[in-house]
């Protein structure tokens, strides 16, 4: 599996490998998203998407459909002293955050950080 791969490259071990495969045998993909989301929040690592950063957070929320927590962890990324911009560019054009493009929430956020103009894509 992919994130298997993904978590021995960035750690040089297999020490997620039981829990990468025990989340997708029991819930299939949502159950690796709601793994990440877990392991964000109890045990993050240094390696990105699972630093605990709030954008990724926000991120695995809105690939399993739950805007109020996406958006939970949005507003968490922009009151962060260290914001992550590297892929926040990312919520205007990735389709994982279409079911936030109506939300007036969001639209502060992008419109906070400068990318309205950029926000094209319609809400699901």
């Amino acid at each position: 599996m992919e994130l298997q791969t993904i978590a021995r490259i960035s750690y040089d071990d297999n020490r997620f490998a039981d829990d990468i495969m025990a989340a997708y045998r029991t819930s299939g993909v949502n159950g690796l998203f709601a793994w990440l989301i877990d392991s964000n929040i109890n045990n993050p690592v240094s390696a990105i998407g699972m630093s605990g950063d709030p954008f990724f957070i926000a991120w695995w929320y809105a690939i399993l459909g739950d805007r109020e927590k996406s958006l939970f962890w949005l507003e968490r990324n922009m009151e962060s002293k260290y914001r992550n911009y590297t892929f926040f560019n990312l919520i205007c054009t990735n389709p994982d955050f279409d079911i936030l493009r109506n939300d007036p929430r969001f639209l502060k956020i992008i419109d906070e950080i400068g990318l309205t103009p950029y926000n094209t894509r319609k809400a699901r």
